[in-house]
């Protein structure tokens, strides 16, 4: 499994007051699983990915840890 991701965007080099910035909101994550066709999926979140990985590595999360991601696939 490989995962890319970033934490947020941004738009020139400021640092700081660009939280309602498009550029800033949305931000790119790519994720490929081997056996998983290509797909496309709009209404990821970064909160999806650490659900993502425990269930590629077969690892069951605690439900005491109320996680707000969902596994991706």
């Amino acid at each position: 499994m490989v995962v890319v991701v970033t934490d947020h965007g941004g738009n020139g080099t400021g640092r700081g007051g660009q939280d309602d910035l498009p550029e800033t909101r949305y931000v790119f994550q790519i994720l490929k699983v081997p056996g998983l066709p290509h797909s496309e999926l709009a209404n990821a979140s970064n909160v999806d990915i650490l659900p993502s990985t425990f269930k590629y590595m077969e690892i069951q999360p605690d439900s005491s840890w109320e996680w707000d991601g969902i596994p991706l696939f």
